[in-house]
Protein backbone atom coordinates (compact mmCIF):
# COMPACT_ATOMS: atom_id res chain seq x y z
CA UNK A 1 0.00 0.00 0.00
CA UNK A 2 1.44 3.36 -1.04
CA UNK A 3 0.45 5.97 1.56
CA UNK A 4 1.93 8.76 -0.56
CA UNK A 5 -0.47 7.84 -3.35
CA UNK A 6 -3.43 7.58 -0.95
CA UNK A 7 -2.86 11.16 0.24
CA UNK A 8 -1.83 12.39 -3.20
CA UNK A 9 1.57 13.74 -2.16
CA UNK A 10 4.94 13.34 -3.82
CA UNK A 11 6.83 10.23 -2.78
CA UNK A 12 9.70 11.74 -0.81
CA UNK A 13 11.13 11.76 2.71
CA UNK A 14 11.14 15.54 3.14
CA UNK A 15 7.50 16.55 3.34
CA UNK A 16 6.30 19.53 5.33
CA UNK A 17 3.85 19.06 8.18
CA UNK A 18 1.39 21.47 6.54
CA UNK A 19 1.65 19.65 3.21
CA UNK A 20 0.81 16.30 4.82
CA UNK A 21 -2.00 17.76 6.93
CA UNK A 22 -3.54 19.56 3.93
CA UNK A 23 -3.36 16.42 1.79
CA UNK A 24 -4.99 14.43 4.60
CA UNK A 25 -7.83 16.93 4.90
CA UNK A 26 -8.50 16.84 1.16
CA UNK A 27 -8.29 13.06 0.91
CA UNK A 28 -10.39 12.74 4.07
CA UNK A 29 -13.19 14.84 2.61
CA UNK A 30 -13.33 12.62 -0.47
CA UNK A 31 -13.04 9.37 1.46
CA UNK A 32 -15.44 10.24 4.27
CA UNK A 33 -18.42 7.86 4.44
CA UNK A 34 -20.82 10.81 4.19
CA UNK A 35 -19.20 12.02 0.95
CA UNK A 36 -20.85 11.18 -2.33
CA UNK A 37 -19.27 7.92 -3.43
CA UNK A 38 -17.11 7.84 -0.31
CA UNK A 39 -13.85 6.01 -0.14
CA UNK A 40 -11.73 4.19 2.37
CA UNK A 41 -11.53 6.70 5.19
CA UNK A 42 -9.64 4.21 7.37
CA UNK A 43 -6.83 3.94 4.79
CA UNK A 44 -6.62 7.73 4.56
CA UNK A 45 -6.27 7.94 8.35
CA UNK A 46 -3.64 5.21 8.33
CA UNK A 47 -1.72 7.01 5.58
CA UNK A 48 -1.80 10.23 7.57
CA UNK A 49 -0.56 8.46 10.69
CA UNK A 50 2.47 7.15 8.83
CA UNK A 51 3.31 10.19 6.71
CA UNK A 52 3.07 12.78 9.50
CA UNK A 53 5.76 10.93 11.49
CA UNK A 54 9.15 11.52 9.87
CA UNK A 55 10.66 8.21 10.93
CA UNK A 56 7.68 6.14 9.85
CA UNK A 57 7.45 8.12 6.60
CA UNK A 58 11.11 7.46 5.82
CA UNK A 59 10.73 3.77 6.59
CA UNK A 60 7.64 3.55 4.36
CA UNK A 61 9.43 5.35 1.53
CA UNK A 62 12.38 2.98 1.76
CA UNK A 63 10.08 -0.05 1.83
CA UNK A 64 8.45 1.21 -1.37
CA UNK A 65 11.75 2.03 -3.06
CA UNK A 66 13.56 -1.12 -1.93
CA UNK A 67 10.98 -3.93 -1.72
CA UNK A 68 12.13 -6.93 0.26
CA UNK A 69 14.75 -5.01 2.26
CA UNK A 70 14.55 -4.90 6.06
CA UNK A 71 14.47 -1.56 7.85
CA UNK A 72 14.74 -0.68 11.51
CA UNK A 73 15.63 -3.02 14.31
CA UNK A 74 18.47 -4.24 12.14
CA UNK A 75 20.84 -4.39 15.06
CA UNK A 76 23.09 -1.88 13.35
CA UNK A 77 25.74 0.02 15.22
CA UNK A 78 24.36 2.83 17.34
CA UNK A 79 26.54 5.93 17.26
CA UNK A 80 28.57 6.92 20.28
CA UNK A 81 26.57 10.15 20.41
CA UNK A 82 23.31 8.20 20.82
CA UNK A 83 24.81 5.76 23.32
CA UNK A 84 26.05 8.67 25.45
CA UNK A 85 22.68 10.42 25.25
CA UNK A 86 20.74 7.29 26.15
CA UNK A 87 23.04 6.51 29.06
CA UNK A 88 22.53 10.04 30.37
CA UNK A 89 18.79 9.97 29.68
CA UNK A 90 18.41 6.66 31.48
CA UNK A 91 20.26 7.97 34.54
CA UNK A 92 18.27 11.23 34.58
CA UNK A 93 14.94 9.44 34.23
CA UNK A 94 15.82 6.94 36.96
CA UNK A 95 16.83 9.76 39.31
CA UNK A 96 13.54 11.52 38.56
CA UNK A 97 11.55 8.39 39.38
CA UNK A 98 13.41 8.02 42.66
CA UNK A 99 12.94 11.64 43.74
CA UNK A 100 9.21 11.48 42.97
CA UNK A 101 8.97 8.27 44.95
CA UNK A 102 10.61 10.01 47.92
CA UNK A 103 8.15 12.91 47.55
CA UNK A 104 5.16 10.51 47.52
CA UNK A 105 6.50 8.71 50.58
CA UNK A 106 7.07 11.94 52.54
CA UNK A 107 4.30 12.13 55.09
CA UNK A 108 4.66 15.68 56.34
CA UNK A 109 4.56 19.06 54.66
CA UNK A 110 8.06 19.74 56.02
CA UNK A 111 9.38 16.50 54.54
CA UNK A 112 7.91 17.35 51.16
CA UNK A 113 9.26 20.91 51.31
CA UNK A 114 12.77 19.62 52.07
CA UNK A 115 12.64 17.57 48.87
CA UNK A 116 11.51 20.48 46.67
CA UNK A 117 15.02 21.52 45.58
CA UNK A 118 15.82 17.93 44.62
CA UNK A 119 12.53 17.69 42.68
CA UNK A 120 13.28 20.93 40.80
CA UNK A 121 16.80 19.78 39.96
CA UNK A 122 15.50 16.43 38.66
CA UNK A 123 12.78 18.18 36.67
CA UNK A 124 15.33 20.50 35.04
CA UNK A 125 17.59 17.56 34.18
CA UNK A 126 14.68 15.77 32.49
CA UNK A 127 13.84 18.90 30.52
CA UNK A 128 17.46 19.31 29.41
CA UNK A 129 17.58 15.73 28.14
CA UNK A 130 14.28 16.35 26.37
CA UNK A 131 15.74 19.42 24.66
CA UNK A 132 18.80 17.41 23.58
CA UNK A 133 16.62 14.67 22.11
CA UNK A 134 14.52 17.25 20.27
CA UNK A 135 17.70 18.89 18.93
CA UNK A 136 18.86 15.55 17.58
CA UNK A 137 15.45 14.86 16.04
CA UNK A 138 15.57 18.28 14.36
CA UNK A 139 18.96 17.34 12.92
CA UNK A 140 17.53 14.13 11.50
CA UNK A 141 14.54 15.99 10.06
CA UNK A 142 16.96 18.34 8.35
CA UNK A 143 18.66 15.39 6.66
CA UNK A 144 15.51 13.95 5.08
CA UNK A 145 16.14 15.93 1.91
CA UNK A 146 19.52 14.17 1.58
CA UNK A 147 17.71 10.85 1.22
CA UNK A 148 15.49 12.28 -1.52
CA UNK A 149 18.55 13.62 -3.36
CA UNK A 150 20.42 10.34 -3.01
CA UNK A 151 17.46 8.37 -4.32
CA UNK A 152 17.93 10.27 -7.58
CA UNK A 153 21.73 10.03 -7.68
CA UNK A 154 22.98 7.00 -5.72
CA UNK A 155 20.33 4.53 -4.61
CA UNK A 156 22.74 2.39 -2.56
CA UNK A 157 23.89 5.45 -0.62
CA UNK A 158 20.23 6.38 -0.09
CA UNK A 159 19.53 2.89 1.21
CA UNK A 160 22.46 3.05 3.62
CA UNK A 161 21.67 6.55 4.89
CA UNK A 162 17.96 5.74 5.10
CA UNK A 163 18.58 2.65 7.22
CA UNK A 164 20.77 4.67 9.59
CA UNK A 165 18.18 7.41 9.87
CA UNK A 166 15.27 5.02 10.44
CA UNK A 167 17.23 3.52 13.31
CA UNK A 168 18.08 6.96 14.76
CA UNK A 169 14.47 8.16 14.47
CA UNK A 170 13.32 5.00 16.21
CA UNK A 171 15.70 5.39 19.15
CA UNK A 172 15.11 9.12 19.52
CA UNK A 173 11.33 8.96 19.40
CA UNK A 174 11.24 6.16 21.98
CA UNK A 175 13.38 8.18 24.39
CA UNK A 176 11.36 11.30 23.64
CA UNK A 177 8.22 9.43 24.71
CA UNK A 178 9.91 8.33 27.96
CA UNK A 179 10.92 11.92 28.71
CA UNK A 180 7.39 13.15 28.04
CA UNK A 181 6.00 10.51 30.41
CA UNK A 182 8.36 11.73 33.11
CA UNK A 183 7.45 15.38 32.51
CA UNK A 184 3.81 14.37 32.96
CA UNK A 185 4.68 12.51 36.16
CA UNK A 186 6.17 15.73 37.56
CA UNK A 187 3.03 17.64 36.67
CA UNK A 188 0.79 15.05 38.32
CA UNK A 189 2.96 15.04 41.45
CA UNK A 190 2.53 18.79 42.02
Amino acid sequence: MDYFEILGVERKAALGEEEVRGAFQEAGKEAHPDARGGGDFEKVGEAYGVLRDEGRRLRHLLELEFPGEAFGGSGGMVSGELLELFGRAGAVLQAAVEVLKKKREATTALGKAMLEKEVITAQQAVQEVGFEIERMLQGERGRLGEVDQMLREDRQAALSLGREMVERFGFLTKWQAKVREQVTAFLVAE
